[in-house]
């Protein structure tokens, strides 16, 4: 197989060329069939062959009281400008900025082609150095895992909370039963009221007694900790999946997800700006964001010394304990061309929370850093 360098290639040399599309005139009951029926997450809509929005699956799992008539121009949104000549780079940094799956490519105002994610992905192995990492390298470690005998509603809480599309499923002894994805949820979600028995008492209610282990994917695709990012993506093809757990005699250690490969390759972008990306904020007050972002320079001047940073993910969850009382959850990941990292943490402030998290996160640097060293010391020695 040949290899390529990544800045060879260009959006045209990947994209979908006859994707699936739709207009502002069909309604969501229609939208939803087309992605179901064609196994796709976002759609571009096209007036007179010219791009005008794009509809995401996510979006609407989000506003799923929405009505199934509701006209795709109600709820469309506007896609990231991509051209035919733009680099993976570029196209990844678009897919993890936006949190699609797929982006149009726009040649003078119409469409070209589609890139999604799993388009990136596939081209990995023929991608010089990317497809030899070793999956401990990009893999989330210790992921949150849920019951098989937990409830559908608890997981797609889950998912909320840690902004992850996939969720491992263990059994009572803690091994890894099965995978739970936001797909698997949907028509579950979007399941009209089931109206409550006399005997149950009066009013209306949804499935929430359902549990995971009844729609759950089973047996779960995993890899130990000797596979390769070549591996991964190999599965990932075979059987159509955005996520690969990592396991250790059956249990859990860590997951790769379709947006850890994309990050990778965001990563060899040949500009040295980190890039940061926030989600989950609630607050619109910019004096918040300047604060945020005056911890995070900080945190990146200190431990540009010891790695170079390329991507700064930071997802906050905001829980509303009553009146005025809050907390805030952070788990920050950062990339860089040696390895992931990862930290998170818990605070009553949101900028306390923010400064223990890259704390942590610099800890974890420089505690790779010594392992490095420690490695190093013991090659030469032997």
């Amino acid at each position: 197989m040949k290899e390529f360098r990544i800045e060879e290639l260009r959006a045209k040399d990947i994209m979908e060329k006859n994707p699936i599309t739709t207009t502002p005139e069909e309604n969501l009951s229609t939208i939803l069939g087309k992605m179901k029926e064609n196994d796709i997450h976002e759609l571009a809509v096209l007036k007179k062959k010219r791009v005008v929005g794009l509809i995401s699956f996510d979006t609407l799992i989000r506003r799923r009281n929405l009505p199934l008539s509701t006209k795709v121009e109600n709820i469309m949104i506007v896609p990231p400008e991509i051209s035919a000549n733009d680099t993976l780079t570029k196209i990844a940094e678009a897919l993890i900025s936006s949190g699609y799956r797929a982006v149009p490519i726009i040649s003078k105002g119409k469409l070209a082609g589609i890139v999604s994610r799993s388009d990136l992905i596939h081209i990995i192995p023929e991608i010089e150095d990317l497809g030899s990492i070793g999956v401990e390298e990009i893999m989330t470690p210790s992921p949150k895992c849920i019951s098989q005998n937990d409830t559908i509603v608890n997981a797609r809480n889950l998912m909320v909370e840690l902004d992850e599309r996939t969720i491992p499923v263990v059994d009572d002894d803690e091994k890894l039963a099965g995978v739970i994805g936001l797909k698997d949820l949907a028509d579950l979600l979007w399941r009209p009221k089931i109206r409550v028995e006399k005997s149950e008492g009066a009013g209306e209610r949804r499935p929430v007694s359902i549990t995971i282990k009844s729609i759950m994917r089973t047996p779960p695709i995993s890899v130990g900790l000797d596979a390769c990012v070549k591996d991964v993506v190999n599965l990932m093809a075979k059987y159509n999946i955005s996520s690969i757990m990592v396991t250790e005699e059956r249990e859990p250690i860590g997951i790769i997800t379709q947006i850890d490969l994309i990050e990778l390759i965001a990563a060899f972008r040949e500009e040295e700006e980190v890039y940061i990306q926030i989600t989950g904020l609630e607050e619109d007050d910019p004096e918040v964001y300047d604060a945020m972002y005056e911890l995070i320079q900080k945190f990146v001047k200190k431990i540009a010394k010891i790695v170079a940073p390329k991507i700064l993910a930071i997802h906050i969850v905001h829980y509303h304990l009553g009146g005025e009382v809050s907390k805030y959850s952070i788990r920050v990941r950062m990339s860089s061309e040696q390895k992931m990292f990862y930290a998170k943490a818990f605070d009553w402030s949101l900028l306390r929370a923010l400064d223990e998290t890259l704390d942590q996160l610099e800890k974890n640097i420089k505690k790779e850093k010594d392992r490095r060293l420690m490695y190093r010391r013991t090659r030469v020695g032997s």
